[in-house]
């Protein structure tokens, strides 16, 4: 069921990769700063420790979906400061900015999951087979843009959907 959060100005939001999301200015004068990174900027090699016990963990939760960054929770003030410094240093791009970004994308991460810690430990939910079902084509589509895919033909067979409503889940 899709969730409507307002953000106030100075705030921000982390989705968790594994969730579906969409962003949209509630009012046309704001300003939104995203980044999307790599989890390999945190883990470093694929099959890290570091990867599956604080990267993998956190993707994989069904119980950590989303959280509202507010100015007045001191921790989550902290993280919406290192993404202005890292919004900062990829506009700049001065020497070594590129460090600097990672940088901050591991305090942030590191701010993140001391946080909340125990909404990650806590045994995940059941996530709905269309929800998985999306996620599967999304992906299907991101690994095969440049080549000819239908909709209407090879997405419901990697997601073993034959139903025509296929279009619906991905609107």
């Amino acid at each position: 069921m899709a969730k409507k959060i307002i953000l106030n100005p100075g705030e921000g939001i982390f989705f968790n990769s594994n969730i579906l999301h969409q962003i949209k200015p509630y009012k046309y004068n704001c300003k939104m700063i995203s980044i999307m990174f790599n989890q390999s900027i945190i883990s470093g090699s694929e099959h890290s420790l570091i990867g599956k016990k604080y990267v993998d963990t956190v993707i994989n939760s069904n119980n950590l979906n989303f959280v509202v960054l507010k100015r007045d929770v001191k921790w989550q003030n902290e993280i919406l400061e290192y993404v202005e410094k890292t919004y900062s240093a990829y506009n700049n791009q001065y020497y070594a900015y590129e460090l600097e970004i990672a940088s901050n994308l591991n305090i942030i991460w590191l701010k993140l999951i001391k946080n909340l810690k125990d909404k990650i430990q806590t045994p995940s939910k059941k996530v709905s087979l269309d929800d998985e079902r999306v996620k599967t084509a999304i992906n299907y589509i991101k690994s095969n843009y440049t080549k000819d895919i239908s909709t209407q033909q090879k997405i419901p067979k990697q997601i073993k959907y034959n139903d025509p409503e296929i279009c619906n889940l991905l609107t």
